[in-house]
Order: C-alpha cells, then structure tokens, then sequence
C-alpha cells in the first residue's frame, strides 16, 4: 500500500513539473513575441499576432488545468521568464529592444494589432 501510494504521488510531481515547464515554455514564447512585436514594424506580423493568441490561450488552459499556479506563482518565475524571452528575440531580429521589462498588462491584456501599412507596402514592394 505505501509503494502504491509513493508511486501515486511521484506521478503527481512528475505532472507538476512538466506542467511548470510548459507554462515557463508559453511565457517565454509569449514575451518573446511581445519584445520582437516592440523592435520594430518589420516584426509586426500576422504570425506574430497567432503566436501572442496561441501562447495566451495556452497558458489559460494550464491555469484551469494546475490550480497551484496563480499570478504568484507567475510572479515567481517572471523575471527569470523576462530575461531569456529578452535573449531569444536579440538573437532572432539581432536588435536589443529598448524593453526593459513587460508588465502583466503588456503581456496578457493588451493587444497587438498587425502593421497593416507596412504589410501592405511589403506585399506591393513583392508583386514589383
């Protein structure tokens, strides 16, 4: 019965940790996008766009799924998250963005309209 009862709660960790990774996965993913969005107009994309909403939504439903992670426990990991989302996108666009940190608004709430001039003035520089 205590074997039965250790396995049961070493399965229970086990889906705890990976859990935790997917959601530092979706806010690094999220934040990253959120960065690249604020480099520059070029960055502004409909991909963009899905992937911010994707991550969003993903990470809404490892909420309702891990009822211990609260805003708290995103508080926790936030800067660390911030920090590698930060890198990511330098190496991606090769430009440090003037972000220095993103807030809970930034990152959950606002939204993040594609550049339509710009796609538009891409889409008549490519048909040239």
């Amino acid at each position: 019965m205590q074997e039965a009862i250790r396995g049961v709660t070493e399965l229970i960790d086990a889906l705890y940790r990976s859990d935790k990774r997917a959601l530092r996965a979706q806010l690094v993913r999220l934040m990253k996008h959120i960065i690249k969005w604020h480099c520059g107009r070029e960055y502004r994309t409909t991909a963009c766009r899905v992937s911010i909403n994707d991550a969003r939504h993903e990470i809404t439903y490892l909420l309702e799924d891990t009822p211990a992670f609260t805003r708290e426990h995103i508080d926790l990991m936030w800067q660390r998250v911030f920090e590698y989302a930060y890198n990511e996108a330098a190496i991606e666009t090769g430009i440090e963005s003037e972000k220095e940190q993103l807030s809970w608004h930034e990152v959950f709430e606002q939204e993040y309209p594609q550049d339509t001039e710009f796609a538009e003035s891409r889409l008549s520089v490519a048909h040239m």
